[in-house]
């Protein structure tokens, strides 16, 4: 049985010029391997869109990197058991996307690139939900963060995993408070990244906060020891459907990102594990994650895969397919 501890791990790797292969090789990886293993060809959807936007993404990020632009290298707290840093004083553009990753999804991997690409930023930092009593059907968080951890480790540089909320009763807006407080002295423009539907003061019908309000709320109580002088914060929303035009006042900088070019949820992709495990769908979870759902027997899916005499559930050792270039993504 595969065993985790949740807690990061920092990397002293130099910077390496030529990250953006090295992505794009986990990438293929990812998309070539569960092609395999859903019998889907790789030029179908969603694999061709993905790979075209991956491609785009990547081949943009490369370009601000060599134009000094963004730097992914920037060290950076993400949980209380990384060593403590100086800080530079040069400011750092950071991403901020907390996620229930339940389970991960490419949306949320496009939705990081557009917002490093769109926003400039030098990475994006996971912060995945922590165990929430008010959900008690969401996977523990003892399997949702390594699971995640297992996905985002093939976006090295761009992407972090915060264990932030892995222990803490805290939802979004406060883990980047908690995430501010672990680096005090590292000057930096943090954004905020959230779906548009969170583009608004309150859930309609109610009094309950939602993004906007919240992070209001907690920068003028200077949650964490927030201080102004050093971190800045702004909000990143990520088109998402159809999104009501509305204008919402408020003092935080808003920017709107595009949509991404695939139509998923997490909740989608565990309804077709427990029902139907349609490939189309299926295929819009990267190949780490999938691993671990057979591996742990999540929502329903080794019970489902056994249903269908096609045996689609193979497991594939990870990296034991072969990347014939006709097979691969063409980047």
């Amino acid at each position: 049985m595969k065993q985790y501890i949740a807690l990061t791990v920092k990397k002293s790797d130099p910077c390496d010029p030529y990250f953006p292969s090295a992505v794009k090789q986990s990438v293929n990886r990812e998309l070539v391997s569960m092609s395999s293993t859903l019998k889907l060809p790789l030029h179908d959807e969603p694999f061709s869109s993905i790979c075209v936007n991956v491609s785009l993404r990547l081949y943009e990020i490369e370009q601000l990197y060599a134009s000094g632009e963004i730097n992914p290298f920037v060290q950076i707290r993400t949980g209380d058991h990384d060593p403590s840093l100086k800080g530079t004083p040069h400011k750092v553009r950071i991403g901020f996307y907390p996620v229930a990753a339940d389970p991960f999804h490419w949306g949320h991997l496009l939705a990081g690139l557009n917002a490093i690409v769109h926003l400039k930023l030098d990475k994006v930092i996971y912060l995945i939900a922590g165990n929430d009593a008010r959900k008690p059907g969401m996977t523990p968080a003892a399997i949702r963060h390594p699971m995640s951890q297992d996905v985002l480790r093939c976006f090295k540089p761009l992407f972090e995993y915060s264990p932030i909320a892995y222990d803490r009763d805290c939802d979004g807006e406060q883990g980047l408070f908690y995430f501010l407080k672990l680096n005090p002295r590292q000057p930096m423009d943090i954004w905020y990244l959230a779906g548009s539907d969170h583009y608004r003061r309150h859930y309609p019908g109610t009094h309950y906060p939602d993004t906007v309000q919240k992070l209001e709320d907690h920068i003028e109580k200077r949650l964490c020891g927030y201080n102004g002088a050093v971190h800045s914060i702004a909000v990143g929303f990520v088109r998402r459907g159809h999104t009501e035009n509305r204008f919402v006042d408020t003092f935080l900088p808003v920017q709107f990102l595009p949509e991404i070019p695939i139509q998923v949820s997490s909740s989608m992709i565990r309804e077709a594990l427990q029902k139907n495990y349609n490939p189309k769908v299926l295929a819009l979870v990267p190949y780490a994650a999938y691993i671990d759902i057979m591996i742990f027997d999540l929502y329903g899916a080794v019970d489902a895969g056994r249903r269908r005499s096609t045996g689609i559930v193979t497991r594939i050792p990870f990296g034991d397919i072969s990347l014939n270039p006709s097979f691969a993504c063409t980047w």
